[in-house]
């Protein structure tokens, strides 16, 4: 998304919890149970171009709400550090006392400017006349309180999350889309754990689409072998009738899994079976393992065609028998 360059007031309404990221970084964290009478705010600064916004949003029961703005509010600030006090001070002390040891180690040929009180201006004069290339590397070495080294001296790198050996294995199972002449039925999707232990679904992302419009966060615990279906109208995940895409994410923003679900009739599901194999024409199982269908009893049809036969035969048997004693 296209932003001009800015400071920008980002605020917004959730039932229950929502978080906002820019760029991958998290702005507002307020994941937690709310009615949505409360309006979140956060500012942030942004460089004009284009930006990634992200919202997670999860609902933990009843109404589900959800509503998202933001406008510019001014200029990005312009932070000048005018450091006068420090560097004033600093430079006659810093001088005089990181003069000697930083030029010569050896204490023997600097003995005698410590001794004197008097080479306090006449170093002054030397230092920035003299010795230039060799009083720089003292002086940024020595300057240790000075603003620009500190983020020089924080380990970035070592903040980076190192990424995770295992991932919980869980997966998108079955999908439902109801006929939508039929009013009162409701669109759906499954999820099953496969992992050997219990996977907290908190902050996990269910997306249809290319879009984040349609996204939504999943909060609950889930057991082993355990089955979850989230329905449209709890979630207000939308799924075309036509057939699309469906994506479950992790919290850590990595894919679980994706499915290219095609056009389902309504009487059946969207099913992958034990060997991960989708199928078209199996019946919808919500909660339970997906199984194919029934075999087909024979139509009531064809049964009463059956005994019309036989009766017809019974018949042509009876008038033989009364047939004959009459010609003989």
């Amino acid at each position: 998304m296209n932003f001009e360059a800015g400071l920008y007031r980002f605020q917004v309404r959730a039932d229950d919890g929502v978080r906002i990221y820019v760029d991958g970084q998290l702005i507002l964290d307020e994941w937690h149970t709310g009615d949505g009478s409360i309006v979140y705010t956060t500012e942030q600064s942004l460089s004009g171009g284009s930006h990634r916004l992200e919202v997670h949003y999860y609902e933990h029961g009843g109404n589900a709400l959800i509503q998202l703005g933001w406008q510019r509010i001014g200029d990005m600030p312009t932070a000048t550090f005018t450091p006068t006090p420090t560097p004033s001070s600093m430079p006659t002390a810093q001088t005089t006392a990181s003069s000697t040891p930083a030029i010569t180690p050896p204490p023997t040929p600097t003995g005698t400017p410590v001794s004197t009180p008097e080479p306090t201006p006449t170093i002054i004069t030397t230092s920035t006349a003299t010795p230039t290339a060799t009083i720089s590397p003292t002086v940024t070495a020595t300057m240790v309180p000075s603003p620009t080294t500190v983020p020089i001296e924080t380990p970035t790198p070592t903040a980076t999350p190192s990424p995770t050996a295992t991932q919980p294995i869980v997966w998108i199972n079955e999908i439902y889309v109801p006929d939508p002449q039929i009013q009162g039925e409701d669109e759906w999707v499954e999820l099953y754990n496969a992992d050997g232990g219990q996977v907290d679904l908190d902050g996990w992302v269910l997306q249809a689409g290319e879009t984040l419009s349609h996204s939504l966060s999943i909060g609950s615990l889930l057991p082993p072998g355990a089955f979850v279906v989230l329905y449209g109208q709890q979630t207000g995940l939308s799924l075309e009738d036509a057939g699309g895409e469906l994506r479950l994410i992790r919290p850590d923003a990595t894919l679980a899994d994706i499915v290219q679900y095609p056009p389902i009739s309504p009487t059946h599901s969207y099913s992958r079976d034990s060997a991960g194999v989708w199928h078209t024409d199996w019946p919808p199982s919500p909660g339970e393992p997906n199984a194919p269908p029934s075999p087909t009893e024979l139509p009531p049809a064809s049964i009463v065609v059956v005994e019309s036969q036989a009766s017809m035969e019974k018949q042509a048997e009876t008038a033989r028998k009364t047939l004959v004693p009459k010609l003989k």
